[in-house]
């Protein structure tokens, strides 16, 4: 996805180079105080997740009314 939307991806890489002033190309030099503060990505992630859901929605069709007594 990030690659058919430059202009995101582009934007994605501004916020990981504001988060991640030094290097972080090891994962252990990564903190869950930096993490958090990937908003950005997060958004992106749930975005995707939405326009390519990873269970498919089955969609039902009633073929008759039914009546729900109170």
């Amino acid at each position: 996805m990030l690659g058919i939307h430059q202009d995101v991806q582009a934007k994605l890489r501004d916020e990981i180079d504001s988060i991640f002033e030094s290097d972080c190309s090891i994962v252990e030099d990564l903190s869950i105080e930096q993490i958090k503060q990937l908003k950005y990505l997060d958004c992106i992630i749930k975005e995707v997740q939405r326009i390519y859901p990873t269970a498919p929605f089955i969609g039902r069709d009633l073929s008759e009314d039914t009546k729900i007594s109170k």
